[in-house]
């Protein structure tokens, strides 16, 4: 068995969107060949912006940030899946 990470980069957290229908065909049928999959959606998460690094030494790793390596090391195979909007800029 496959541990198989699969990484949603659609911002758009709604759904409905190509990227999500891929996502969820290849977290359904991936126990159907015996493997496991866990999806990290990104748009669903709370990411903080850009801190300075003096102040990551007062925090340290932001628990997303925890979950996210864990995730990684854990994985065998890793899937990104993302919207490339053919060189256009699209505003949300």
């Amino acid at each position: 068995m496959t541990n198989i990470l699969i990484v949603l980069g659609h911002p758009d957290p709604d759904g409905g969107h190509l990227c999500h229908t891929i996502t969820d065909a290849y977290e359904t049928r991936a126990p159907d060949n015996r493997h496991s999959a866990e999806k990290n959606e990104i748009a669903q998460e709370a990411i903080p912006y850009i801190i300075p690094s003096v102040d990551w030494e007062s925090i340290g790793l932001p628990a997303l940030a925890q979950k996210g390596r864990a995730a990684v090391v854990k994985a065998q195979h890793i899937v990104r899946i993302y919207p490339l909007w053919m060189g256009t800029c699209r505003q949300f």
